[in-house]
């Protein structure tokens, strides 16, 4: 059993550089990338989609359904998987400092890094069990900073001072994952 994770298709915060909302929607390019997601998924036997509760990711989620041989009800939603709280500061403009969503603790009632971590390990340890239950793949679909902090969690890197500099992902790019 292999786990792959895609972070979501662009969406309208992403093309227009704001720090984004659970509401943000797919833009026609974020369209696309899930629909090539779902290609590139295809024939890797996904039997189970663990997705964000952000419309972003549930739209993803969607788009890739169409191309593979589950149903509706093999996708099922993980609300800790949501991307990172940003407080006031949702519906922003981004910072011009690089990687700012990742590296900031905490700026206007923003989620701060431990609050990330401890919410990623609940993720980490909902996923777990579910390697023993089903034959087929898993994937995953959420946000490049929840992607980030899972990604360094499961490399054994407790706290967020031990943790790579290896911080973006393209939009709906499959990567597998070791739990």
């Amino acid at each position: 059993m292999k786990m792959y994770f895609a972070r979501h298709g662009q969406s309208v915060a992403n093309r227009d550089k704001i720090l984004s909302a659970p509401d943000t929607p797919l833009t026609q390019l974020g369209i696309e990338q899930a629909h090539a997601l779902g290609d590139s998924v295809a024939d890797k036997n996904i039997e189970l989609i663990i997705v964000s509760p952000d419309l972003r990711a549930i739209q993803t989620a969607s788009i890739v359904l169409d191309h593979i041989d589950i149903t509706s009800s093999n996708v099922h939603i993980l609300d800790e998987l949501h991307e990172r709280r940003f407080g006031k500061l949702e519906g922003t403009l981004k910072p011009p400092e690089p990687n700012y969503a990742y590296t900031f603790d905490s700026d206007g009632g923003a989620e701060t890094r431990d609050e990330l971590i401890d919410r990623i390990k609940i993720v980490i340890k909902k996923l777990k069990p579910l390697r023993d239950q089903i034959k087929g793949n898993i994937l995953i679909i959420g946000h490049s900073v929840a992607g980030y902090y899972m990604r360094e969690l499961l490399a054994g890197h407790e706290s967020y001072e031990a943790f790579s500099d290896d911080y973006n992902r393209d939009n709906a790019k499959l990567e597998e994952i070791d739990l």
